[in-house]
């Protein structure tokens, strides 16, 4: 697919002399030819020793972090997106700068790994940052014609040619050049990539349709083989670079941070004083808990403990050290609180904004939400970090809130009612043991009235080595469980193990028998089932999709808030492990199927484990099962377990949140909320990891198609360091129906107004920015694209960027 573009012969016909040219398509960053490819079939490759004979290799999970991450640099809606920095994506010459950005970054990966308490989330995500660029380097320069070896990416600095030294032909000014020439054709260069600005004379174009330039991007570009195969070399070579690195080298539990991904568990503590019936049972259950997984071979890579209360809540307390863990739980103690309702919310948010992507966390408190309105905000951040949220409650202060309910369901978690009993609080290590010591994969999940019987069955395939069944149920209604031959699963059977409780039970098996099971119900009331199981295959992801990136290398991103109602939305599924075949489904909450889902790998736009479907929403909640066959003829089935519903309202922001956001300084961002159902009013709630929100209107009232902005103050302290990231949420309620947004603020250092890209200077690459930004409103008043700052990113800016320009010519440098 190719997207318009205008290249100018130069900057002083910027606004008059136009010409409409599509872009060239680069090493697309989430399709298989191109950066996502290129992450997995070197990371493949790769193997470690590991003591006792054993051999460590990336977990699929941990392929796919860092194909997110390598992907990102061209996204603009995240802490990794660096569209705007020429550095990240090796053009305009910029050798020295993107082979050391290289090293650099490798080195800041050792760093992460070589720690005390290894940070292998950190670590994948960034070098993905130095894959992009190093893949880049091959896609974008003339490597491939000069040299048939590697260049010591990652090790070596690679010089620039002088300005004077040509590297393509002359006498096409108006358009660039694409025929190597001169010094191009013995040393290294890269092409200038800017959509309406031609490059130096005598040097080379990155590629537009009237002049294709140097780039090897696409398949079928002359080159693009072999630079590719170059990248997936050089790529796998940077791995193992590290993985030799001091302090990596021989380090099990570094290697293991990053080869894997594991996670948080997480446990969000009320302390207040109604809480001290059943305080003792909970840090007992935290200590066996954290006491069995440290010794497992599938710990953690990090614990996590928040307390709250009502008006105080703790800081997330984070460590990789399971003593300290332990020490910092046996402190805990119930007083305080004087009224029902605690800060419930804030205490669970304050635990996902701390925890790594993957995470678990598990909520204990006896009162209802004081600050329910955040919950809308809990949702959208755990979402965004694919962590499931479960709740424990002790419920004789209040009655359950609804919120809990819905962020249970809306992140794959549960929710589990227990009696204020020391021998029920105990149980809570059976119900959470079987989910943190193994990696549980969702089969089933249903919700609903049992109404005298109702029978679930669901396939058990051989790639499962465990099976978990938990049931919560009211007390006038039962469960019972057979396995394919009709037997019914009871407790002192060899690996089986029942928890039962007041309000249900978890029936955990190892080694279940390959078939057909049934879980029986009976009597009257609600039901809430969850059947899962420690097996390689998953459906890892289900996530709503938009095209996003930078220009001429777009590709398919999450959107970062729920889908619409009413209309079609693309999503991409993600299966790993191995199957043969796979249908996808929409199940309703009860666990019937509403529709099938025409769900398909599509040659050039997907990798061969994903999927992409084009949908219009059902108008009830939903999940996504896939089922299918295995190469040995077994039927599987797996399911997404957080619920979907279309949405009425869309929350939006604006330029991406793209900003200069700078120590000291106070700055609007600005989101946008349309309302495309009835007339209604909206609870606004805005909040963020850092505590930098400082103002935004708490209302709105739209009427049908109505939007407006919303402006949301944040003050950055003096004292914040540069490259700190803030994620920032915004959630809407109203009576019909609710939303929210996230984005990731990236805190930068103080620049000259024009200085979009932040490098030091206004050039040729800030003025880019700007033109291909043109149309769009501004993300506020941090916008540095929003020169006039008038609101909208227009060619007005572009000039005035262009007039402000500090190299002695925009045209060459």
């Amino acid at each position: 697919m190719q997207s318009a573009k205008l290249k100018l012969a130069g900057l002083a016909v910027l606004l008059v002399g136009i010409v409409a040219i599509p872009a060239a398509i680069a090493f697309k960053p989430t399709q298989e030819f191109g950066h996502v490819g290129i992450v997995r079939d070197a990371l493949t490759r790769i193997s470690v020793p590991a003591p006792g004979g054993n051999t460590y290799r990336f977990s699929e999970r941990a392929i796919l972090e860092v194909r997110d991450s390598t992907a990102g640099v061209d996204e603009i809606v995240s802490s990794r997106g660096e569209l705007s920095v020429p550095t990240a994506h090796c053009d305009d010459e910029l050798l020295p700068e993107c082979s050391q950005r290289i090293i650099a970054i490798k080195n800041a990966t050792i760093g992460l790994l070589a720690a005390p308490e290894p940070d292998g989330e950190g670590a994948r995500r960034q070098v993905g940052r130095a894959l992009h660029t190093l893949q880049d380097f091959f896609s974008h320069s003339n490597w491939i014609n000069i040299s048939g070896g590697q260049p010591g990416l990652g090790t070596t600095v690679i010089p620039r040619l002088a300005p004077s030294q040509d590297t393509c032909e002359r006498g096409l000014s108006s358009i660039g050049s694409g025929t190597l020439a001169a010094f191009g054709l013995s040393f290294p260069t890269t092409g200038y990539f800017n959509p309406f600005l031609a490059p130096p004379e005598g040097k080379c174009n990155h590629g537009l349709l009237l002049d294709p330039g140097i780039h090897k991007d696409a398949p079928g570009r002359a080159g693009h083989a072999p630079a590719r195969a170059a990248a997936v070399d050089a790529t796998e070579s940077l791995i193992r670079q590290i993985l030799a690195a001091p302090g990596v080298a021989g380090n099990d539990k570094a290697i293991r941070a990053f080869l894997d991904v594991r996670g948080a568990v997480g446990f969000v503590v009320d302390d207040t004083g109604s809480m001290g019936g059943v305080i003792a049972g909970v840090k007992s259950s935290i200590a066996r808990i954290v006491e069995t997984v440290r010794t497992s071979p599938n710990q953690p890579d990090r614990y996590l403990l928040v307390n709250f209360g009502d008006p105080e809540v703790g800081a997330a307390f984070v460590t990789a050290d399971a003593a300290a863990l332990l020490a910092r739980a046996n402190a805990l103690s119930a007083a305080g609180g004087g009224d029902c309702p605690e800060l419930s919310m804030a205490g669970t948010l304050r635990a996902v904004n701390a925890a790594p992507n993957g995470s678990q966390l598990y909520v204990f408190t006896d009162a209802s939400a004081k600050d329910a309105a955040l919950s809308g905000n809990v949702v959208t951040q755990a979402n965004a970090k694919d962590i499931t949220v479960t709740f424990f409650t002790f419920g004789s202060c209040s009655p359950i809130d609804p919120a809990y309910y819905t962020i249970a369901a809306e992140t794959g978690g549960q929710l589990y009612a227990l009696q204020r009993t020391a021998e029920e609080t105990e149980k809570v290590f059976g119900l959470v043991m079987p989910y943190v010591s193994a990696s549980p994969k969702s089969l089933l999940a249903a919700k609903g009235m049992v109404g005298g019987a109702r029978n679930l069955q669901f396939p058990v395939d051989r790639t499962l080595r465990s099976l978990q069944v938990s049931v919560a149920v009211d007390a006038s209604a039962s469960a019972r469980l057979f396995d394919p031959a009709g037997r019914e699963v009871v407790g002192g059977t060899a690996g089986v193990t029942i928890t039962t409780l007041t309000g249900g039970k978890l029936i955990a098996l190892t080694a279940p028998a390959a078939g057909n099971w049934r879980l029986a119900l009976a009597g009257v009331g609600n039901y809430d089932v969850s059947v899962s199981g420690d097996s390689p295959l998953e459906l890892n992801r289900f996530e709503f999709v938009e095209t996003r990136g930078r220009e001429g290398h777009e590709g398919l991103y999450p959107i970062k808030s729920q889908p619409l109602a009413r209309a079609t939305q693309q999503a991409r599924a993600t299966v790993l492990g191995a199957f043969n075949t796979a249908q996808f489904a929409l199940v309703n909450e009860a666990g019937d199927t509403i529709a099938q889902l025409p769900a398909t790998r599509r040659a050039g736009e997907t990798m061969p484990d994903e999927f992409l479907a084009d949908f219009v929403l059902p108008t009830q909640p939903f999940r996504v099962m896939v089922s299918g066959r295995l190469a040995t003829g077994d039927a599987f089935q797996r399911i997404h377990p957080p619920v979907f519903l279309g949405r009425t309202v869309k929350v939006e922001t604006l330029g991406g949140g793209f900003g200069a956001f700078s120590p000291g300084q106070s700055y609007a961002v600005r989101f946008r909320v349309t309302n495309l159902g009835a007339q209604d009013t909206f609870a606004v709630n805005a909040t963020d990891e850092r505590g930098f929100v400082q103002d935004y209107p708490r209302s709105l009232v739209l009427g049908p198609n109505g939007s407006a902005f919303v402006d949301v103050r944040i003050a950055i302290p003096a004292a914040t360091p540069v490259g700190t990231t803030n994620a920032v949420s915004l959630a809407v309620t109203g009576a019909s129906s609710a939303n929210g947004t996230v984005f990731t603020q990236v805190v930068r250092a103080a620049t000259l107004a024009g200085d979009v890209d932040g490098d030091g200077d206004v050039d040729r690459d800030d003025a880019q920015l700007v033109f291909v930004a043109r149309n769009q409103s501004a993300s506020g008043d941090a916008d540095p694209r929003d020169m006039d700052r008038d609101g909208r990113v227009t060619v007005l800016d572009a000039r005035k960027v262009s007039l402000a320009c500090t190299r002695p010519s925009c045209a060459r440098q």
